[in-house]
This record gives structure tokens, C-alpha cells and sequence, in this order.
């Protein structure tokens, strides 16, 4: 099923989604309520998680490359789909000719426009990008419907670990965040490899 938000304010899954994952034929308007804020919660936690919007957004950033050796910045988010423009010290940069880029979010710069310091200054560099999903990743989809039916259906970040029927009885495992062991390791998959810009 396709999951295509389109502003990072925005669950990764609709309550649509979570009604149809999960067999729930009809639901009231204050559980309506409740699986959306429990999705934009689960939501938030796995931006928070990968440092990543995850949905497309279109951004300008501007960062201050160290490394003198370095004719590469590495853009914060990603996958990037476009890159509108890139100007190191005010001078716009040509794709091709001047910067090549690739959807891992890696800009190589060409010729004459090296990363390095310039008069004992880092450079200052200013990328427009549009970055992210669409449609989201089946597997972040799929982490973001657990977690939210985990927030609705146990207290206090709790999930069932056993339950019994006759003489009813359940147990409850406490996480020690929203996120299980093997959803980060899904997760990491989709993370930012950078630290900050």
C-alpha cells in the first residue's frame, strides 16, 4: 500500500492506513483522534530516531567545511532528489563543470572549487536540495503502524509479552524508549550519516 505524505509535520501513515493494516472496519471520531496522535507521535520518534524529515522537502542549508584536504560535502538529509543551486563564497556553482552529486547525498566539487580554507576562513557553502521518500520505505511504514498501535493498545511505553484467555491475565515488558532493538536496526538503515551540517 502506498504511503506518500507530503510535509514533515505530516504522519508517515494515515489513519486510513492504520485502520486498513491492522482489519479495524469502522472506528469513532475520538478513536479516529487517538490513532492519528498515536501515529504522530510513532512518527516523530522515527524522525527523531534517523535525524532524517524522511518526507520530500525542499531546504537551503549553509555549512562551513574544515577539512582543508576536502573537495566533498556530505548534505544532512537524504535521499536527495534535486539540488536547485550551491554557491561556495557567493560564487554559483555549474553541475557538471563546477559539482557533481549523487543521490546519497554526496556533492564532489571540480576545477578551481576546493573546500579548503580560503585566507585562514573555511569556505562558506549554501545548498538549495530536496531530500526524502516518496512513497515512504514499506519497513519505516511498517515500524511506524507498531509503534502507534503499542502506544493505544499498552500504558506507559509498556508492550504485551504474554496474555492468557481463560482466567484472564496478561504481562507487560517495559521498553526503555518507543523503539525496539531491531526497529533501530531497520531504522539505521535510513539514518543520517552526518553530524549536524
Amino acid at each position: 500500500m502506498p504511503w506518500a505524505p507530503t510535509s514533515t509535520s505530516e504522519s508517515l501513515v494515515s489513519v486510513t492506513d492504520y485502520m486498513t493494516w491492522y482489519n479495524i472496519g469502522t472506528a469513532s471520531t475520538d478513536d479516529q483522534a487517538r490513532i492519528q496522535m498515536a501515529l504522530d507521535m510513532a512518527s516523530a520518534e522515527c524522525r527523531a530516531y534517523t535525524a532524517q524529515f524522511i518526507t520530500p522537502v525542499s531546504e537551503t542549508i549553509t555549512t562551513y567545511p574544515m577539512n582543508v584536504a576536502q573537495n566533498q560535502l556530505v548534505l544532512p538529509q537524504w535521499p536527495v532528489t534535486a539540488i536547485a543551486s550551491v554557491t561556495v563564497d557567493g560564487n554559483t556553482l555549474t553541475e557538471l563543470s563546477d559539482y557533481i552529486w549523487t543521490d546519497r547525498g554526496i556533492i564532489t566539487l571540480r576545477g578551481s572549487f576546493c573546500l579548503g580554507y580560503y585566507y585562514g576562513l573555511p569556505r562558506t557553502v549554501t545548498v538549495t536540495y530536496t531530500h526524502g521518500w516518496n512513497p515512504i520505505p514499506g519497513d519505516i511504514a511498517e515500524i511506524c503502524l507498531g509503534l502507534a498501535k503499542r502506544n493505544l493498545d499498552a500504558p506507559n511505553d509498556q508492550q504485551i509479552e504474554k496474555e492468557a484467555i481463560g482466567s484472564y491475565s496478561v504481562t507487560y515488558s517495559t521498553l526503555t524508549d518507543g523503539l525496539s532493538p531491531a526497529e533501530k536496526t531497520k531504522l539505521d538503515r535510513y539514518a543520517s550519516w552526518t553530524i549536524g551540517y
